[in-house]
Order: structure tokens, then C-alpha cells, then sequence
């Protein structure tokens, strides 16, 4: 779903629950973005920003957070683009800014090493004893330090089996989450999806740490 068509109000989709907004509201917002002369930048994805989680009437949704920015930034990102995330972490859904154009930042790849997010599975110490046992060696530290690197290496394919591309999990889930949402879909199976994206984003941020 893409909102943020300025031949259109945003405010007519931007509020979904029954309960309407005050109108004196609305205008004293849009008068403040006048004021300081900012035009919401629109956005694409799920329409609304904020979520209480409720059920049935109590269910609120509306957009009450938006990205604005004056002519001059607007000049500069001519080719800016607004994203509404799903998110398991908060009532509000992050908003991400993509600035089209901008040269892409070359990452070098990570150097072998354990990883934090590995120590959630109770399999690992079955995992590291079988590894060593197919590498170890009875030679000097030269010996042991190649046997660990092939360790390591296994533990690497163990985990991309086990754990996949997380960064690429995250997205699935939260695109499915969107879905979900947007769907209106039971409580039960929105809050079983926010618990797997919680878990994912875990060991993101445990990726994030090293």
C-alpha cells in the first residue's frame, strides 16, 4: 500500500479507528507545517504508525508519526522515500528514510569468529564436542590452532543452516507482520509473529554487539 499522493489530504487516511479525530486538531497541526514552512514527505506501507493493540472497537490505528522536511532538504533528497516498519517492539512503528542516490557503503566481510546468538541453542556444546572430535589433532599449537579454525568453520555452517541470514529473516517477518496487521488477523497469531521477529532481532543485536 502507498499513501502520500499531495493531490489527495494525507489526513483522510491517516486515522482508522471509530473514534474521530478532532478536527481543530488536524488543522492546528497543518498550520504548524505551514508555519515552519515543512511538507510531509508522505510514505509507502502499512497506513498507519501507532497500534494499542486492542481488540475489536478498542482497536485504535492511526498515523501519528510522519517525516516532514522544508524545500531546501527536499532539494538535496529529491528521491527520499518513506517507509512505515512493522515492528514486535513498540506501539509505534519505526520510520525508515530511504535517500535514493546515495553511494553505497562497501562492508568488509566479517573475519571467522564465534557468535553470542549461537549460545541460545542448547545444541551448540553437541555441535562444538562432535566438530573437534572430527578436527583435533595431537600435534603442537601450530596443530590445535588449525584444528579450532576448522572448528569454526563448522560451527559457521552449522549456523547458517540453523539461524540463516538473520537481516533477511528480519525482513520476511516483518513484511509477514505487516500482512498480519493489515489483515486484522486474531490477536494470538499477530502476537506468536511479534515473538518470533523479537527473537530475531535478538540476535541481530547481538550480531550488532561484536
Amino acid at each position: 500500500m502507498v499513501c502520500g499522493d499531495f493531490n489527495e489530504p494525507l489526513w483522510q487516511h491517516e486515522h482508522l479507528s471509530r473514534t474521530e479525530r478532532s478536527e481543530a486538531q488536524m488543522i492546528a497541526f497543518r498550520d504548524c507545517l505551514e508555519m515552519c514552512e515543512l511538507e510531509d514527505l508522505g510514505f509507502s506501507g502499512i497506513p498507519f504508525t501507532y497500534n494499542n493493540g486492542q481488540d475489536s472497537n478498542r482497536n485504535v490505528q492511526v498515523r501519528l508519526d510522519r517525516a516532514c522536511a522544508d524545500e531546501a532538504w527536499r532539494d538535496t533528497f529529491p528521491f527520499a522515500k518513506v517507509v512505515h516498519l512493522a515492528t514486535s517492539c513498540s506501539d509505534h512503528c519505526p520510520l525508515l528514510i530511504h535517500l535514493e542516490g546515495m553511494p553505497d557503503q562497501q562492508c568488509q566481510p566479517p573475519f571467522l569468529r564465534d557468535e553470542i546468538m549461537w549460545e541460545r541453542d542448547n545444541t551448540l556444546p553437541n555441535v562444538i564436542a562432535e566438530a573437534w572430535n572430527k578436527h583435533k589433532s595431537p600435534g603442537g599449537l601450530g596443530s590445535v590452532a588449525r584444528s579450532l579454525g576448522e572448528v569454526l568453520k563448522d560451527l559457521k555452517e552449522w549456523s547458517r543452516t540453523k539461524f540463516g541470514n538473520v537481516l533477511k529473516d528480519i525482513e520476511r517477518l516483518c513484511l509477514q507482520l505487516a500482512d498480519l496487521q493489515l489483515a486484522g488477523a486474531d490477536r494470538a497469531q499477530v502476537w506468536d509473529k511479534m515473538n518470533q521477529l523479537d527473537e530475531l532481532l535478538y540476535r541481530e543485536e547481538m550480531l550488532w554487539l561484536q
